[in-house]
């Protein structure tokens, strides 16, 4: 019988490791997901999700279940995500330098690939308080009310964030169709 998380929790506050081990396994996708949505395929991707399950250890004796516990986590992750971002800002100014419209006729499965990129570009394009909103709601898939508990903002605020990282992929993303468009075309 599978456990429920809040057994789960419970037994790991008790110093239970495989119970706790257990919700490392249960969660440690979606945290992936999370942190790779915010990062990107980052060489620190492995320690931020280390770090996200280290502090949820932490924490546990201070989990009420007020959210799930996936709500719970998913705030630690972007929250994780957030410092390291920070962080490699103030070691260096980070420059993106992708330009792949120059590449001429490309293959479907090529051009697939590199639709993938440029989009992941869009959103590390964005401020972060921005690209969290699109990562928790556009690609975890959380409603819009547990974005906003996940990031302690207003619901107004999500939507309203939302709305401006859509304008500003889209701005990012105008050159691409228009190469594309000429591409196809032409």
């Amino acid at each position: 019988m599978t456990e429920t998380d809040d057994n789960l929790v419970e037994l790991a506050k008790g110093g239970d490791h495989a119970a706790f081990r257990q919700l490392v396994e249960r969660y440690q996708r979606d945290v992936l997901v999370t942190v790779v949505g915010i990062l990107g395929n980052s060489d620190a991707v492995d320690d931020v999700v280390q770090d996200t399950f280290i502090r949820l250890h932490k924490s546990l004796a201070q989990f009420e279940g007020r959210a799930s516990l996936k709500t719970y986590l998913t705030k630690i992750a972007m929250n994780k995500s957030l410092d390291h971002l920070r962080k490699e800002k103030r070691r260096s100014k980070r420059e993106v330098n992708l330009d792949e419209r120059s590449h001429g006729n490309i293959n479907p499965v090529e051009q697939d690939n590199l639709a993938d990129k440029i989009v992941w570009k869009a959103v590390d394009s964005l401020p972060e308080k921005y690209k969290a909103v699109v990562v928790l709601r556009l690609i975890d898939g959380y409603s819009t009310e547990e974005v906003a508990q996940i990031l302690e903002i207003k619901y107004g605020t999500v939507l309203s964030r939302l709305s401006r990282a859509t304008t500003k992929m889209k701005e990012y993303l105008e050159p691409y169709y228009t190469t594309q468009a000429l591409r196809t075309d032409g």
